[in-house]
């Protein structure tokens, strides 16, 4: 009885540790994310957003070309500054229609394999260090889809 007591409680403050209400400025940074990562020029949008600049981090980035599926492939992982135990893995959107069909029709599951292993990777990484808690998923158009296969 006594351990039921203790694993209840445990998962109560595992579970209020994580806020699931609705955030307007937690929103207003994964779009920001989700249209920087979309953006050619990432990193500057990054750098001169100042909401972006002000409160968040890059901890880590992937960027690869893929000439079978007709684009790059981005994804990110961010730390936000007010809230330290919260990571975001970022992933980029599809960018023209030859990417689209490519992705879609022709390899749909390439795209996935792509970004998956490498930040996979480093997600565990920096979960097993203890620092991060909470891990939000965000992108746009394909990076919205490869964020929920995440």
């Amino acid at each position: 009885m006594c351990t039921i007591f203790f694993i209840l409680i445990i998962f109560i403050n595992f579970i209020s540790s994580f806020i699931t209400q609705y955030d307007p400025n937690e929103a207003d940074l994964l779009g920001r994310f989700s249209s920087a990562v979309s953006s050619k020029y990432y990193y500057d949008c990054m750098i001169n957003d100042e909401i972006l600049k002000n409160n968040t981090e890059l901890i880590y980035s992937y960027n690869e070309h893929n000439s079978k599926l007709n684009g790059d492939f981005l994804a990110g992982i961010i730390k936000l500054k007010n809230d330290p135990e919260s990571i975001v893995i970022v992933h980029k959107s599809t960018s023209s229609i030859q990417q689209l069909i490519s992705q879609v029709y022709l390899y749909p599951m390439e795209a996935l394999n792509i970004t998956y292993n490498v930040i996979s990777t480093e997600l565990k990484k920096l979960l097993n260090n203890g620092n991060y808690k909470n891990v939000i998923f965000t992108g746009h158009s394909l990076g919205g889809g490869l964020a929920i296969l995440d």
